[in-house]
């Protein structure tokens, strides 16, 4: 029986007849640049999260992009960013003319290691971005901590968090501004790129509104442009098609925890390092991570027997080509170079089926058996 990593035409068919007449309305409309389903989305959105505005954008990365902006930071700044992550953490970092500067991981939730943040600070320090990675919330409270006192902006990386909860608040609704991701395979993905933004200061979405759609004047008509921009704007199928989906999301969210309580149950006793299992909502799984010795030998066993995994990620930033530039070398982070050598994400999507957590895990374990002695943890 092949079990997919991904299996989004299983979280979508019921969707369709629904998208569809969403679609023919706009397509008659021709309202295809922002507009009211926007707008709509931008609410219901905002208030699911809990604030006040949401602004809709093209993508995560730009969300990134322009939140640094409106942020004040600029060429010759430097941001702290996890040495773990998706490249467009500390790519953004570079597109406003920035220095991302890496710091290592927590080994076990995989997310920055806020006892190594301060040691990472200069003059030049402006802003914090703390990336809620696999779906689990950072250590949110002591870097905040670290920024109030330092005086530097705090940004979270929603991109993998979309839901994810600590004390009465979701994720990215704790710093200056949290930046969201609607990729499809996120915890709320669209039907392809989308993101969002949101901040507690007004001028920061004020900046954001005007830098997704080139600059133009919120309150000027007739081509008056207020500052250098991007073309930014959310679509609005896109839209259309993340308010079909917004309401099922709590539903979707507790599929993914009740997936990773089983994958917990069955390899608890095995030698492989189980992702954090949290009971207080802090944790979404919109990757269920397992770390072993064997790695790759254990992807391509699971391959062999039709069973979908992914490496998320394997290499970390400081390894990366395009930031050689900056001078890090092997070794640097060794908690992010030993999860890039080791991690293993396997299937968790809503919809995967109990027989088939099941079966995933047996095949996991017969590997472990096959492979004795096996010690993933030395």
């Amino acid at each position: 029986m092949p079990i997919p990593f991904m299996n989004l035409p299983l979280q979508h068919e019921h969707l369709i007849p629904d998208v569809m007449k969403e679609y023919e309305r706009i397509l008659t409309s021709s309202n295809f640049i922002l507009g009211e389903t926007v707008e709509k989305f931008e609410n219901e959105l905002a208030e699911w999260l809990g604030v006040e505005t949401a602004v809709g954008v093209n993508s995560g990365t730009d969300a990134l992009v322009m939140a640094l902006q409106a942020l004040g930071v600029s060429p010759g700044d430097e941001v702290i960013v996890p040495a773990y992550t998706f490249v467009a953490t500390a790519d953004a970092v570079v597109r406003v003319g920035a220095k991302p500067v890496f710091v290592d991981i927590d080994p076990r939730s995989y997310n920055i290691d806020p006892e190594k943040i301060p040691a990472a600070i200069t003059d030049k320090t402006r802003a914090i971005i703390v990336v809620h990675l696999y779906g689990q919330i950072a250590d949110i409270d002591a870097i905040r901590t670290i920024a109030q006192q330092r005086g530097l902006k705090l940004i979270e990386d929603v991109a993998q968090a979309f839901g994810t909860q600590w004390r009465g608040k979701k994720a990215g609704t704790y710093g200056d501004a949290g930046c969201f991701s609607f990729y499809p395979t996120k915890n709320l993905g669209g039907a392809g790129d989308g993101g969002a933004i949101v901040s507690p200061h007004d001028d920061v979405i004020e900046k954001c509104l005007l830098m997704r759609d080139h600059g133009r004047s919120l309150t000027v008509p007739d081509m008056v442009f207020e500052m250098i921009g991007y073309n930014s704007r959310l679509s609005p199928l896109q839209a259309a098609f993340l308010r079909l989906k917004l309401p099922e999301v709590d539903e979707m969210l507790s599929d993914r925890i009740e997936n990773a309580k089983l994958y917990d149950s069955l390899l608890r006793d095995s030698d492989l390092v189980l992702p954090e299992m949290r009971d207080d909502g802090s944790h979404t799984y919109n990757l269920y991570t397992i770390q072993l010795r064997d790695r790759d030998r254990l992807k391509n066993f699971l391959r062999e027997k039709k069973i979908g995994s992914a490496v998320y990620y394997p290499r970390p930033l400081h390894l990366q080509p395009c930031f050689e530039y900056l001078g890090y070398r092997e070794r640097a982070f060794p908690a992010a170079e030993q999860a890039a050598q080791r991690v293993l994400s396997l299937p968790i999507f809503p919809g995967l089926k109990k027989r088939e957590i099941e079966t995933v895990a047996a095949t996991v374990l017969e590997f472990l058996q096959n492979n004795a002695p096996y010690g993933s943890r030395k």
